[in-house]
């Protein structure tokens, strides 16, 4: 096993509802938010992203014509609380980092605990991406409006 050469991309966010709502906006829609611009298979059209809800699980999309796309595997899954998943999206698969999201109800609603983590000398290179301005922060905004609109 490879030592971490990078700091996870890690952060906070207080979100309106319980975290099982937040769970399951993250989970189950994710289709709904996550940027097409940021999938693999965006160039053949309206597509989906899905999140089968096992370990072992799948981290997928599917394209306009059924095609799928990998970007990594369900390795913890607590219904309403918590999800961890490698991530190869934008990466050589045989290098993948890991996706970890928690969420705790607190008072007033919820809390997500978002890493992005597992980043070694061969997939280092990647990085900055991510962390940038135009990288996770991108791609979390559609779920940050999602979780927060009225549900339907």
């Amino acid at each position: 096993m490879m030592s971490d050469v990078a700091a996870p991309i890690a952060f906070e966010r207080h979100l309106p509802g319980s975290a099982g709502h937040a769970f399951v906006t993250y989970t189950a829609r994710i289709g709904e938010w996550w940027p097409a611009g940021f999938r693999a298979l965006a160039q053949q059209g309206p597509g989906s992203a899905i999140i089968e809800p096992v370990v072992g699980g799948r981290v997928y999309e599917r394209g306009p014509t059924g095609e799928e796309h990998d970007w990594g595997t369900v390795v913890a899954y607590v219904e309403g609380r918590f999800l961890v998943h490698t991530f190869h999206l934008a990466q050589d698969h045989g290098h993948p980092t890991e996706v970890s999201v928690a969420f705790t109800d607190d008072g007033d609603g919820c809390t997500m605990a978002f890493e992005h983590r597992g980043w070694t000398a061969d997939n280092a290179h990647v990085r900055p991406k991510f962390a940038s301005e135009g990288g996770w922060a991108v791609v979390l905004g559609g779920y940050l409006e999602l979780v927060a609109s009225p549900r339907p």
